[in-house]
Parts: structure tokens; C-alpha cells; sequence
């Protein structure tokens, strides 16, 4: 350094405002040095300025750091402020931890103000001086010091009372982003320099709307706006980082936070909430399977994970839970079935999963190859003629509100039906034995209808599985399927058919219907004509062929979804049961004829 001036060297000035604020600054013009090394800017207006290098010549480095100048001025202006109430005189610290100004202050001319630079070897003079040889005089204590620990600065009860001052850029910044003053805090906003450069990105922090009494909370709202979730938590940047895939080079979060943020803050961010330690290799791999893993294992037991050990970390099971849940529920949640279908392959999970036991399953539901594990084995069960209906029943009301559940809704439904099913088959194993009709019909109105609703039931989730199939479970349904076949038509239909004909045959010889049961013949006096000349409106609504199930399906859904009442009564239809009976048969008439082949009424 030769301390000659420099030509040709170009600068940048930029007008912040009347006082530290703004966002960046308004450009007022560019400049270059004369012969002499300096330059002239006249006519500006009151407030503070930036004075940034641009372009220095070959010889010389640019000094990165925009200066701020007007010091002198601005401090002139605080000290000729008003005092606040019941203070006599005023004590302003500058603050310069970098040194930056620190040749500026022999040069200030501040009349009436005592001017006094801190060594770090006349901090218990100068506190003398405060407090007990001189407490009338203004002063201006310059100090290039910072403490990590407050208890070992000597002036820190005399900095509480007084006021602040601070002249650098990372102030300013500070100041702007109300980041509270702290050596920590400054220490966390230079980290950021490059990320602040940007207009757009210091905007989106600023939006935020936060202010900041502790790094963390800076590094997780930095973070979120690199990852394009500005103002989200932690949780939230973790998600969007996993969600743009394992690939570091074409993972966009997390090249944004490499090139404008600091990696190795996000992954001690990472380690903090999750537990899991940076590895070189895969890392972004090893972070998916750490936290899936540690999720499972808040809910799942520890024998389960033997030889996954690496990937738990026991003080961070909740946090890990409640993140991928959070994530299952969103509406972008493919991309995380697509890590754990990664994380499954990788670890052989599915294998895993079926060496365990179907009730320690059901304590966990991060991965869907938990669900696959668990209704193959029904599958399995189920195709070997082997129904285990009360833990069937209990594992479809577990998964109903499991994560995934959707993607294996009418698997899991399927399996519902073939449990009711068997139920009732197993009620009444010994087969159909009753010789009155009207036992029969109080069966089958009471009970055995629902025989025929579990298998409708069931082929309706059976046909919507195969829309969108899944590989693992396709065919095992299909051959469970056969086992539903089996037993609703061979045993159900075909010994209930049976024992109904041969109860009915001698009515149905005799007086071509079944006596002591309610006849379709007497719809219209039974329960039309008894409104007539009423003011009580009646609707008769016809539908043809309606399966007795399907009526009492929908009598269950009115009630429920209109709070009324609904009342179910069964007729037995005229024989031969054909529609063009039937309807004549519900209209008001003393006999019902067929002549000539045309239906009559009289």
C-alpha cells in the first residue's frame, strides 16, 4: 500500500434514505476516479448513501464490501437528537467487530462529544470514567471487540443503557431484516451475503415478516426461500428438498441453497431435527431412509429394524413421524411414495415385512409394502380355504385410517365382504334345515340377504382393484376370488334354493302362491288404499327386478343421510314372477286374469 490515489477506478452510488433502511438502495449514479484517485458527486440530498467498487484497474483487487460513508454526519445528527426521558446525557457504542472504520475515527469531528477508542486493555478505565469520574459529558466509545460469552465484557451493563451504532453492511442488513445486534446473529447474516445480493430473494424474506433473536430461525426462513417455500418451517424444506428427487446435481433445492445458501448449515439443520449425520456418498438416499425408517420406529418395535440400527435415531422418532404424515396427507404426496418405493427396494423391506407377525404390522404404516405384506397373507389364507375373520375384521378397521389406505381401499374392502361372508357361513356351517316357508323368508329378510350384499360387495371392489392393479396383488385376489365364488354359489345359493323349494312346492301346487306370507296381490290395500280420501299425499315408486339387498341398502342410507325414518317390509312377488304380472298385480283389482294373452283387471 503506497496510499497514492488511483485513476480510472469506477463506483457505484446508491441512496438508502433518510436513514438505514430500504432494499438496497436507489441507484444515484456510477463514477470514476480522477488522476488523483477521487471523485466529486454534488447536490445530494440528506440521509445515507452506499459507495460501491465496481472496477478497480489491473492492478489492484476490488474491495468487495460496499462502504458507507457519511458517518460523520449521521452521528452528528444522534447526538443532536432529543434525549429520551430522564437520561442527561447520551452514550453511543460503535460497534465495528470487523474494524472497518476503525482509521475513520481518529478523523471525526464531533464537538462536545468525547470520543474514546476501546484496546481491549482500558475497558475497566473507561467503565471508571462512565460511571463515576465523568457522568455528565456525551461519549462516543468506539469498540472493535465482540464477545461469545456477554460476562466477559466489562461494559456490557453501560452498553445496556446506551445507545447502538453501526455504520457496515452487514448492519444495515441486519437492520433491514430486523435481525437483532449479536456477534452470533451477525455471524449467521454474513453467512447469507451472497443470497442478500439478490433484490428478489432478500424480498421474499422480507416478506416473511419475521424478526430474528436467534440464528436458526434465519437459517430455516433462508432455507425456505431457496426452497421454494417461503415462510415454511423446517419440515417444509426438508419435504421440498426429498421431493425433488435423490440426485444431488438435479435436486433444485439443494443446488439453490449450494450456490445462494450454505449446504453445510442445511445438513446440520437436517441433523439437528432428524438426527441424521451428512454421509458423502448417496446422501440424499441415506436422508430418505433415515427418516422413513425413524418414523416407522416411533410405532413399530425394535426387533423389526435389526441390522437397520444406522438409520434410527431414537431422541428424533416424533419429529420424523409427524413429518411423513404431514406428508402423506398432502396433496403432493407421490412424490413421496415414489422414496419409499425407492427406500423399500433398496433395504429389501418387503421381506422384512413378511417375516413379521400381521399384529406388528399393524402398528406401522410408512411404507406401503406393509399393506402389500398384510393382504397377500390374507390372500393366501383365504385361497387355502383358511378365513380368520375376526382378525380380518380387526386389520380392515386398523388400515382405515393408516397412511396409504387409499392406494389399497378396495383391497382391504374385498376382504371385508369375504369376512362377512364367512361369518355367516360359519353361523350356519351344518347348511339349511328348515321345513316352514316363512322360517325361510325370516332368514333370509333377517339375515341371508346380506349374503348376497357382501358379494356384490365384493366383485364392485374387485372390479375397481383391476383398474389399477397392483402387480403384487392381482392374482392372489383372484384366487381368494375363487373361494368367494365357491361359497356363494355352491353352498349359499345352491342349499338355500334348495331347502326353498322343496319347503314351497305343495302351495305353490295347490294355491299357486305360499300361504302365511304377505303377497304382492295386496300391496294396494295393504298399504295404499288405507290413505285414500286422506290429506295425506303417498308416492308409489316402482322399480323393477330391485333385490331385496339393494332395498335395504338404500332404507340404511336414507336414514343416515336424512335423519328421518325408513321402514323395510318384504311381499312375495305373484308367480310366475315376470314383470308383466307383477305390474298389473299392485293395481287395484278383485281378480287378475290373462285372456287371450291380455292381462285384466276386474
Amino acid at each position: 500500500m503506497t496510499g497514492a490515489g488511483i485513476s480510472g477506478c469506477r463506483f457505484q452510488l446508491k441512496y438508502l434514505g433518510g436513514e438505514v433502511s430500504g432494499s438496497g438502495g436507489t441507484v444515484i449514479g456510477t463514477y470514476t476516479t480522477s488522476a488523483n484517485g477521487s471523485f466529486t458527486v454534488t447536490g445530494l440530498k440528506k440521509g445515507y448513501y452506499i459507495c460501491e467498487e465496481l472496477e478497480s484497474d489491473s492492478g489492484h483487487v476490488i474491495d468487495a464490501a460496499p462502504q458507507s460513508f457519511y458517518i460523520q454526519y449521521a452521528l452528528k445528527e444522534r447526538f443532536a437528537a432529543p434525549l429520551p426521558e430522564f437520561y442527561q446525557r447520551r452514550i453511543i457504542f460503535w460497534q465495528d467487530e470487523e474494524r472497518e472504520f476503525e482509521a475513520m475515527v481518529d478523523e471525526l469531528d464531533l464537538p462536545g462529544v468525547e470520543v474514546i477508542k476501546l484496546t481491549g486493555s482500558n475497558n475497566f478505565e473507561v467503565k471508571k470514567l462512565l460511571l463515576h469520574d465523568d457522568l455528565t459529558s456525551d461519549f462516543l466509545i468506539y469498540n472493535p471487540f465482540s464477545y461469545e460469552n456477554s460476562k466477559d465484557n466489562w461494559l456490557r451493563d453501560v452498553e445496556l443503557f446506551s445507545e447502538e451504532y453501526r455504520a457496515d453492511y452487514i448492519s444495515m442488513l441486519m437492520s433491514e431484516l430486523n435481525v437483532a445486534s449479536g456477534p452470533a446473529m451477525r455471524k449467521t447474516v454474513k453467512l447469507y451475503a451472497k443470497f442478500l445480493d439478490s433484490k428478489e430473494r432478500k424480498g421474499k424474506l422480507q416478506k416473511i415478516g419475521r424478526s430474528y433473536e436467534t440464528p436458526i430461525q434465519f437459517h430455516i426462513d433462508v432455507m425456505a426461500v431457496l426452497a421454494n417455500v417461503p415462510g415454511g418451517s423446517a419440515q417444509d424444506v426438508f419435504i421440498s428438498v426429498l421431493s425433488h428427487g435423490l440426485d444431488e446435481e438435479t435436486n433444485a433445492p439443494i443446488s439453490n441453497i449450494k450456490k445462494f445458501g450454505n449446504i453445510d448449515a442445511f445438513w446440520q439443520l437436517v441433523r439437528k431435527y432428524t438426527g441424521y449425520q451428512y454421509e458423502e456418498e448417496n446422501p440424499l438416499g441415506l436422508f430418505a431412509a433415515h427418516v422413513l425408517l425413524t418414523a416407522l420406529s416411533q410405532t413399530m418395535s425394535a426387533g423389526v429394524f435389526k441390522g437397520l440400527e444406522r438409520f434410527l435415531s431414537e431422541s428424533n422418532k416424533a419429529y420424523c413421524y409427524s413429518m411423513v404424515h404431514e406428508w402423506q396427507n398432502r396433496e403432493d404426496h407421490f412424490a413421496l411414495l415414489e422414496l419409499c418405493r425407492s427406500v423399500e427396494q433398496e433395504l429389501q423391506l418387503p421381506t422384512r415385512f413378511d417375516k413379521q407377525e400381521i399384529e406388528t404390522l399393524l402398528t406401522g404404516d410408512i411404507f406401503p409394502a406393509i399393506h402389500e405384506s398384510i393382504l397377500k397373507r390374507f390372500y393366501d389364507e383365504i385361497s387355502g380355504q383358511v378365513v380368520k375373520t375376526d382378525l380380518i375384521l380387526k386389520t380392515v378397521e386398523n388400515r382405515r385410517t393408516s397412511g396409504w389406505y387409499e392406494m389399497f381401499s378396495d383391497y382391504y374392502e374385498c376382504l371385508y365382504h369375504v369376512a362377512r361372508m364367512q361369518d355367516f357361513y360359519q353361523e350356519h356351517a351344518g347348511g339349511f334345515h328348515i321345513v316352514e316357508p316363512k322360517e325361510i323368508w325370516k332368514l333370509y329378510t333377517e339375515q341371508g340377504y346380506q349374503m348376497d350384499s357382501n358379494y356384490r360387495q365384493f366383485h364392485l371392489h374387485f372390479g375397481n382393484s383391476l383398474k389399477d392393479s397392483n402387480a403384487v396383488l392381482e392374482d392372489k385376489l383372484k384366487h381368494a376370488a375363487e373361494y368367494v365364488e365357491s361359497l356363494y354359489k355352491n353352498w349359499f345359493l345352491g342349499g338355500l334354493t334348495s331347502c326353498w323349494a322343496n319347503a314351497v312346492s305343495d302351495d305353490l301346487a295347490s294355491l299357486g302362491y305360499v300361504s302365511e306370507i304377505r303377497r304382492q296381490r295386496d300391496f294396494y290395500t295393504h298399504y295404499v288404499r288405507p290413505l285414500a280420501g286422506k290429506t295425506t299425499r303417498a308416492f308409489v315408486i316402482i322399480s323393477d327386478a330391485l333385490r331385496y339387498e339393494v332395498a335395504a341398502e338404500f332404507s340404511e342410507t336414507l336414514v343416515r343421510s336424512t335423519k328421518g325414518t325408513a321402514k323395510l317390509e318384504s311381499m312375495q312377488a305373484i308367480f310366475p314372477s315376470i314383470t308383466k304380472f307383477g305390474m298389473a298385480a299392485l293395481l287395484p283389482a278383485q281378480r287378475l286374469g290373462v285372456y287371450e294373452q291380455i292381462i285384466r283387471l276386474k
